[in-house]
């Protein structure tokens, strides 16, 4: 018994040694610098004071600069025996694969393409970083002048991104709201001025009571109360 204890102690002391987290630690540092660097926005809310002066590089050119750079990321990754890693290790080797591969797979398709969805783009990045940028110093107010002189860059720059998207056929699908004013003897005029119905908006209109169906009830209604009111008498 004793043996087994004194085996199973060097094997718990060993295991720690057995395994190297340095050379992945090492790369996802860098990861993380790298990418906080490529975000300023982030960086800043995170406590960088330079990057509260800059605004992000939305180029075609810089996103060439970055695929270049994941690409290196992802082959050094790679390189790193995940069987001499920690269980915390392949954890966070794992994450950042993910992540490298799905960046890459972003600059493939070109996503700059679309800078803005029906929720959020780049043209509420100016409110939104006015409401959250403190200024407690001068050189926070320095900043953020700054920044503010780098959004026209910024807001150009996604500007001709989104046009490059209209020229190679990337777009949003338009929305357009049912209108409200349809019932059921128009529903085939609101299909055709707004598009294909689906079968649950006919079946809703065709529920809905036509006007002279409805004057008919409110009519009933009103006599039922009215005689009701004479028997009370």
């Amino acid at each position: 018994m004793r043996r087994l204890l004194i085996v199973l102690a060097l094997l718990f002391a060993a295991g720690p040694a057995l395994a190297d987290d340095t050379a992945l630690n090492t790369l996802f540092a860098d990861y993380t610098s790298y990418a906080m660097g490529q975000d300023p926005i982030t960086a800043g809310r995170a406590g960088d004071k330079k990057a509260l002066a800059r605004m992000p590089d939305v180029s075609p050119g810089a996103d060439v600069l970055r695929k270049s750079f994941l690409e290196e990321f992802k082959e050094h990754l790679g390189a790193i025996d995940a069987g001499s890693l920690s269980p915390e290790g392949k954890q966070r080797r794992d994450a950042l694969d993910r992540t490298l591969t799905q960046r890459l797979k972003s600059l493939s398709a070109d996503e700059a393409r679309l800078p803005f969805d029906r929720d959020s783009g780049f043209d509420l990045e100016a409110a939104g970083l006015a409401a959250t940028t403190r200024l407690d110093s001068e050189a926070d107010a320095l900043a953020w002048i700054s920044r503010l002189k780098a959004f026209p860059r910024y807001y150009a720059g996604n500007i001709e991104n989104a046009r490059r998207g209209m020229k190679t056929g990337l777009m949003r699908p338009a929305w357009r709201p049912w209108p409200s004013t349809c019932t059921a003897r128009r529903l085939s005029r609101c299909s055709r001025s707004t598009g294909s119905t689906t079968r649950r908006d006919s079946s809703l209109a065709a529920r809905r009571p036509s006007r002279s169906r409805w004057r008919s009830r409110r009519r009933g209604r009103r006599g039922r109360r009215s005689s009701g009111g004479s028997r009370l008498e």
